[in-house]
C-alpha cells in the first residue's frame, strides 16, 4: 500500500486529462443543481458524475480531490485482489500480487496515475470477482456481485461483458460443487446443482437489472427519459462504428504501442501466465472444480473469465485511448500472481527467480517512464503536450474574463473550462456530438448546439480546430474579432461588444 501511495503521489501536481476535466467539471456544475443531459451534455451514463458529485460537495473541485478519490480506488482494489490471491494460492502469492499491483498502478502507459473512469471501474469489478467466486457462493454474495457490475456498467457499460463472462465459471462452480458442500453454505431446500444455478443466475441478473431499472425510472421521473437515451445509446452506437467490423476491433488491441512500453514486463508476464493457464485447463479440465474448496485449481475458471471479459470490454468500443487498457490491469496483476505460484508450485528457484525478474523489471520502467519525469512530462508519452498547454492557456483565459463570463472552445478540451474556472456557453464541453458520423443527414444536435450560443453569448470564443459551418455562421453574423493566435494551436476570438486585455497567447513546451 505504501508502495502505491508513493507512486500516485509523484502524479498529483500533473495536469488533469480532457474527460478527467469534463467529469470533475460536471461534477461542480451538477452539485449545483445543473441537470446530466439538458443543461449538461455527455454520451456517458451518470455513474461517474454521480460517483464525483459528493466528494465535489463535500470538497470542493480542486484537482487534489478527484486524485484522492481515485487512490482510495486503487488502495480497496489492490485489497481484493490481495485477498483473493490469498484465497486462491496462499499468503506469499498474495504478496506479490499486492506488490506487482502497487507497482503498476499508476503505469503512465495506461494512463494509470491519473482518474479516469476506469479506476473507479476497476474495484467494483473486482470486489465482485471477490463476491462471486467464493467456494460456495450464496444468494446474498451473488446478488452483491451483480450489484456491483451494475453500478460498475452505470459508469461505463462495457462492465456488461465481465458480468456474461463471470457467468461460465459460476456455472461450473455449481455442476461440480458436492452437494454436502452446498447443504451446508445454501438456503435451498434438497439443492441440485441445476436449481442452485438457476436462482443465483437470476440474482446476479437482478443486480444490473434493479439499478438499471430504477436508473431509467429516475430520468423518466425527472422528464429527461428521451435525452438521457439518445445520449447513451442512440449517439454511442454512432460514436463506437469506427468502420472497424466487430471482430477486426480484437485485432486492434496492440495499435497503441505507448500502451505497453512502461509495463511490458507486466504484459509479457501476464500473457505468458495466460497461454500456461490455457495450456493447464487443456491437459486437467476436469480436476479443476472437483479439488478441495479454496484450492488453486478452481482460481484458474475463474482468472480466464476475468481475462477474457476485460479483454473484450477494452476492444468492443471501437476507440482504443490508453486508460481503457487499465480494465486489464487486475487481470494482469493475477495471471502473473497464478503464474509465479504455478512456476513455484514446480520448481521454488525458478519461481523465485521469476519474482525477482518480473519485479526488477517493473521497478526499472516504471522509474524511468514514470518517476523520473517531471509531474507535467507525464502525459507526454500518450498526448504530447497537449494537457499542459490545456491548462496554461485556460489560466491565460481567466485571467482576462470575469468569472460570469461565458466562453466556448470548439474542441474536446474541456480542461479550459475547468481551469479557467468559467462556463460553458453550451451545453456540448465537446464538440463530438456536433461532428456528424453521418454526411448525409442533419445533426440533430447543432440547433440546440445553436440556440445556446444565442441565448448565452460567449465572451471569447477559442479555436484549437476549424470550426464546423454553424459555428462560423454564428461567429461572422456577430462580428467577432480575433485578439490573438497561438502559433498554428489556437485562434483566440473576442465578443467586440465585451473586449478583453491585449496578452500574449503564445505558449512554449517547459523544458524537460
Amino acid at each position: 500500500m505504501t508502495i502505491m501511495i508513493g507512486l500516485r503521489l509523484h502524479a498529483f501536481p500533473a495536469p488533469l486529462e480532457s474527460d478527467e476535466c469534463n467529469y470533475a467539471y460536471f461534477a461542480e456544475r451538477m452539485s449545483h443543481g445543473d441537470r446530466l443531459y439538458v443543461d449538461l451534455w455527455d454520451h456517458q451514463p451518470p455513474g461517474i458524475y454521480w460517483l464525483l458529485m459528493l466528494p465535489t460537495a463535500m470538497f470542493g473541485s480542486e484537482p487534489f480531490v478527484y486524485r484522492m478519490v481515485a487512490m482510495i480506488c486503487v488502495g480497496v482494489t489492490l485489497v481484493f485482489l490481495w485477498d483473493l490471491a490469498r484465497r486462491w494460492w496462499g499468503s506469499q502469492a498474495a504478496v506479490w500480487v499486492a506488490v506487482l499491483f502497487a507497482l503498476c498502478s499508476s503505469d503512465p502507459g495506461m494512463a494509470g496515475e491519473g482518474c479516469n473512469r476506469e479506476i473507479h471501474m476497476n474495484v467494483l469489478i473486482v470486489a465482485a470477482l471477490w463476491f462471486v467466486s467464493r467456494r460456495a457462493p450464496t444468494p446474498s454474495t451473488v446478488l452483491a456481485s451483480g450489484a456491483l457490475l451494475g453500478f460498475a456498467s452505470l459508469i461505463k457499460p462495457v462492465v456488461a461483458i465481465p458480468w456474461f463472462a463471470f457467468v461460465i465459471p459460476l456455472f461450473l462452480e455449481h455442476r461440480h460443487l458436492p452437494d454436502k458442500l452446498a447443504d451446508k453454505d445454501s438456503n435451498l431446500k434438497n439443492p441440485n446443482s441445476s436449481s442452485r444455478f438457476t436462482l443465483h443466475a437470476i440474482l446476479f441478473a437482478l443486480g444490473p437489472i434493479l439499478i438499471w431499472a430504477g436508473t431509467f425510472i429516475y430520468f423518466v421521473v425527472t422528464g429527461r427519459a428521451q435525452v438521457f437515451m439518445d445520449a447513451i445509446v442512440k449517439f454511442n452506437l454512432s460514436y463506437g462504428d469506427t468502420g472497424v467490423g466487430l471482430w477486426g476491433r480484437f485485432l486492434k488491441f496492440c495499435s497503441s504501442p505507448s500502451v505497453f512500453s512502461s509495463a511490458i514486463w507486466l504484459w509479457a508476464a501476464g500473457c505468458i501466465g495466460l497461454i500456461v493457464m490455457i495450456l493447464h485447463l487443456i491437459r486437467f479440465p476436469q480436476q479443476r472444480m472437483t479439488a478441495r474448496p479454496n484450492s488453486a485449481n478452481r482460481s484458474e475458471y475463474w482468472v480466464m473469465a476475468a481475462t477474457i471479459g476485460s479483454y473484450a470490454a477494452v476492444c468492443l468500443p471501437g476507440q482504443f485511448w490508453n486508460h481503457y487498457y487499465l480494465l486489464m490491469l487486475p487481470c494482469l496483476v493475477l495471471l502473473c500472481g497464478w503464474l509465479i505460484h504455478h512456476l513455484s508450485q514446480w520448481r521454488r528457484t525458478i519461481g523465485w527467480v521469476t519474482v525477482g525478474v518480473l519485479m526488477v523489471g517493473l521497478a526499472w520502467t516504471q522509474t524511468t517512464h514514470y518517476l523520473l519525469l517531471k509531474p507535467d512530462q507525464i502525459s507526454r508519452l500518450r498526448y504530447g503536450s497537449r494537457m499542459t498547454w490545456v491548462r496554461d492557456q485556460a489560466r491565460k483565459v481567466g485571467s482576462v474574463t470575469d468569472p460570469t463570463d461565458p466562453i466556448y472552445v470548439w474542441s474536446t478540451d474541456a480542461g479550459f473550462y475547468y481551469y479557467s474556472e468559467r462556463r460553458c456557453t453550451t451545453r456540448f464541453t465537446m464538440n463530438r456530438p456536433l461532428l456528424s458520423h453521418d454526411k448525409t443527414a442533419a445533426n440533430p444536435y447543432e440547433s440546440e448546439f445553436l440556440n445556446d450560443l444565442e441565448q448565452n453569448k460567449p465572451r471569447l470564443i477559442l479555436l484549437p480546430a476549424p470550426p464546423s459551418k454553424v459555428l462560423r455562421q454564428f461567429i461572422e453574423t456577430h462580428g467577432y474579432i480575433p485578439v490573438g493566435t497561438d502559433g498554428e494551436r489556437m485562434l483566440v476570438l473576442c465578443d467586440p461588444n465585451r473586449p478583453i486585455e491585449t496578452i500574449d497567447w503564445n505558449w512554449s513546451p517547459p523544458p524537460e
